[in-house]
């Protein structure tokens, strides 16, 4: 009785471990469970300042007020949508900005691009698609993505 019941937690184990392989979640270079949370519960993070959900309404690229044209060129502009959001910086360090579906991310202060100092992603990860590590200062921020493929919001986190 104690093997077969070992041999079937076992094949549970198995299971569960092929299943969480298959998702693509594990692929990511750093943890993205903080903007996991806040991309699932949205209301839980909506403030102003990191942790944070920003809602984006994304409208034809033609039509977006974005404050400077995407730093990347688009594969299909006429059929681009995008979306910008102001984030508050509390203090200089280093951020994730963190998507859960397809798109371009471009983060804007002094009136600059800032570079990503480094950047994952998975196509098959339901919930998160990519996340950019950024170096910012205090004060204000903005995030504007840029696409083919709507995203709803994105996650605004302090690196730990």
């Amino acid at each position: 009785m104690k093997l077969v019941t070992a041999a079937a937690l076992a094949g549970l184990l198995a299971t569960g471990a092929a299943h969480a392989a298959g998702t693509g979640c594990g692929g990511f270079a750093w943890s993205l469970d903080a903007e996991r949370a806040l991309l699932a519960a949205p209301e839980a993070g909506d403030t102003t300042a990191p942790p944070t959900f920003r809602r984006l309404a994304m409208t034809p690229l033609a039509q977006a007020a974005l404050p400077m044209p995407p730093e990347r060129a688009l594969r299909e502009p006429g059929s681009a949508l995008a979306g910008v959001t102001r984030v508050s910086v509390p203090e200089a360090g280093l951020y994730r900005v963190t998507l859960p579906a397809e798109g371009w991310i471009d983060v804007i202060q002094g009136g600059a691009y800032r570079r990503p100092e480094a950047f994952t992603g998975a196509k098959d990860c339901p919930g998160l698609r990519k996340s950019v590590r950024v170096r910012l200062d205090a004060g204000e921020a903005v995030i504007q993505i840029t696409g083919t493929t709507p995203v709803p919001g994105l996650a605004f986190t302090r690196e730990p």
